[in-house]
C-alpha cells in the first residue's frame, strides 16, 4: 500500500485552456463512485443532460492520475 502525504492546499486556481479561434470550449462533468478497490467513472457533457458510463478504473492514486491524463484535451502546438 502506498502512503500519500496531503498538504494543506491553498485556494484552487481555475485552469484556462485556450481553444482554437472559432471553437467553443467544452465542459465535462465527471462522476466518481468510489469503492474499496475500484472507482466507477461516468461523464456528462456540460451542454447536455446525457450521462455516459466511462468504465471502471482501479482504486489507486496512480489510476486516478492516468484517468485525468486520458481526459485532458490535447495541447495546441
Amino acid at each position: 500500500m502506498k502512503n500519500y502525504i496531503l498538504l494543506k492546499a491553498g485556494p484552487v486556481q481555475s485552469q484556462i485552456i485556450t481553444a482554437p479561434a472559432g471553437a467553443k470550449p467544452s465542459v465535462i462533468f465527471i462522476g466518481l463512485d468510489v469503492h474499496n478497490d475500484s472507482i466507477a467513472v461516468s461523464l456528462a457533457p456540460g451542454d447536455s443532460s446525457e450521462v455516459r458510463r466511462y468504465g471502471i478504473i482501479g482504486g489507486e492514486h496512480d489510476d486516478v492520475l492516468k484517468l485525468i491524463k486520458s481526459l485532458r484535451p490535447p495541447i495546441p502546438a
